[in-house]
């Protein structure tokens, strides 16, 4: 992209930079009450030195609070930089053109974004970390005569925080394994030219890398928690010892319920024939109101779906967050199961471990749960988000104030009110209609590549690496849409990620074709 040096632009960019940390002065982390199990404290706090979330979250909040700085002013900084380091990958720095200054302010300034991060998710700092990743992925590859080795590790260190905060190993380690897959055939569609094997050596050099430092990252985490903890997984939640206690649970009996609840209200009933202890977590989760009123909420009956079983579980079977004694129920509740099969008061099926072991129900579930997933990508928070907050609400824990660094901050009418009005225009903005032409773009891209192949004298390695934007992309969709059919439904938060880039990717397209078009030689960005 051509870059013009531009006093004004310079300006205009830092002058963006002040009047973003300007509007969110005011907007400090304000709760955390939406989840009964105190996020905060759980990620921050670990109960007896366990972790009912992966640990990414907390050693972030931890880094901030060491040195002094409010969580919600550091994850900010920390969205900027990501930002201009993604625009850089795709295009060049934002001071040096007009196209990515204008993607950077119209990111920046999202309110999606300052909504998300108002509140303590993991799900912004996953968004940071996976950002800070890819761009650096993608600037290894821009010399064409040798690699970033900085990059390479820097990009290497920021998805191992990534998997670490989210869930997210499989989805990331697919996207490397499909971007190595592309460049392979892109780089030999093109026969022998001189740069061939210089290329095929990077990939070698670079790709066994991130899988197997993901692989080490991830494993080690999970030996740490099996040697120190006594479970195996990233948090004990996502444990194995709790995998095998769910696929237990949902082998008794037939799979009689509706999709969404493979341990609904019948078949808690026939796991309560087990024994004393199954009886008594059943009975347990039937007096839970909060989960079955998320199931009415999102499902339309008053039952556990699947996703909020997992919580509903550990509310009823840990006392004071003694997750080790939640274990040993489970193993009583397994050893019950057994037992019971032998003298036939309850009957077991072969099941697979997938999510909710009942392929139909995934499959089932998918054209709703893909289009759930896609609404969430364009969601934008109502106005009304932005509204001066009842004081009652906050969330006033101490430790919570302690573990953010939070300072005591006071309600902007004047802001808000500029939030409000950036609510309507990003609402006018981020439709379906955007999300069509996200894959129009991406359609005449791809269309024109095609037509104008025996132009192209060869695919550039940097230029392909830029695909791993559009890889991770469409991955998470179908990563998300696949959670959304297991139970849990794919949220806005969730989808931020895809938020964030579909504008980028979009102009990043448009782009390509262009300079296609015009057959200004190379492969563009894409």
């Amino acid at each position: 992209m051509p870059e013009v040096k531009s006093p004004l632009r310079l300006v205009l960019f830092l002058f963006a930079i002040v009047a973003k940390f300007w509007l969110i002065w005011a907007t400090e982390i304000t709760d955390a009450i939406d989840d009964p199990h105190e996020y905060v404290l759980q990620v921050l706090i670990p109960v007896n030195g366990g972790l009912s979330y992966p640990p990414g979250t907390g050693l972030v909040g931890g880094f901030f609070r060491e040195f002094g700085v409010p969580f919600r002013l550091g994850i900010e900084a920390a969205f900027i930089l990501a930002t201009v380091l993604v625009l850089r990958a795709l295009f060049t720095w934002p001071w040096k053109s007009w196209l990515p200054f204008g993607l950077f302010v119209f990111v920046t300034f999202d309110p999606a974004i300052a909504e998300l991060f108002s509140h303590f998710y993991s799900d912004q700092v996953w968004l940071v970390e996976t950002m800070l990743g890819l761009a650096c992925f993608v600037l290894a590859f821009r010399s064409v005569e040798k690699l970033d080795w900085t990059c390479v590790y820097a990009a290497l260190s920021f998805f191992g925080f990534s998997i670490i905060t989210r869930s997210v190993m499989v989805p990331l380690l697919i996207s490397v394994m499909v971007f190595a897959l592309v460049a392979l055939v892109l780089s030999l569609s093109k026969g022998f030219i001189p740069n061939l094997k210089r290329k095929l050596d990077f990939l070698a050099l670079t790709v066994p890398t991130f899988i197997f430092g993901l692989s080490l990252i991830y494993g080690s985490m999970c030996r740490y928690n099996l040697v120190k903890h006594g479970y195996t997984g990233l948090s004990y939640i996502d444990s194995s010892q709790y995998k095998n206690f769910y696929l237990c649970l949902q082998s008794v009996g037939d799979p009689d319920g509706p999709r969404y609840f493979p341990i609904d209200e019948n078949r808690r009933k026939l796991i309560a024939l087990a024994g004393p202890d199954s009886s008594w977590l059943m009975r347990q989760l039937d007096d839970n109101t909060f989960y079955k009123q998320a199931g009415l909420d999102h499902y339309g009956r008053a039952d556990i779906a699947a996703g909020w079983f997992h919580w509903a579980v550990f509310t009823a079977a840990m006392h004071d967050g003694n997750y080790i004694g939640a274990f040993k129920l489970f193993d009583n509740i397994e050893d019950e199961i057994n037992a019971s099969t032998k003298f036939g008061r309850v009957q077991v099926r072969a099941i697979a471990p997938l999510p909710d072991a009942r392929i139909p129900i995934v499959i089932g579930a998918l054209p709703s749960g893909l289009w759930n997933t896609v609404s969430q990508i364009v969601h934008e928070p109502p106005p009304d988000a932005f509204a001066a907050k009842d004081a009652a609400t906050l969330y006033v824990n101490p430790d919570f104030t302690k573990a953010l660094t939070r300072r005591a901050v006071t309600d902007s009418p004047f802001r808000d009110s500029l939030w409000q009005i950036l609510a309507h225009i990003y609402a006018w903005i981020y439709t379906p209609v955007l999300f069509a032409l996200y894959i129009i773009a991406l359609a005449a891209l791809k269309i024109t590549i095609l037509r104008r192949w025996k132009q192209i004298p060869e695919f550039y390695l940097f230029t392909i690496a830029q695909y791993i934007f559009s890889i991770v992309f469409v991955i998470l969709i179908l990563w998300y849409t696949l959670f959304d059919a297991s139970g849990m439904p794919a949220t806005a938060r969730y989808m931020i990620f895809n938020h964030v880039l579909m504008p980028m990717l979009i102009c990043s397209y448009a782009v390509g074709v262009m300079r296609l078009r015009m057959q200004a030689g190379g492969l563009p960005v894409h």
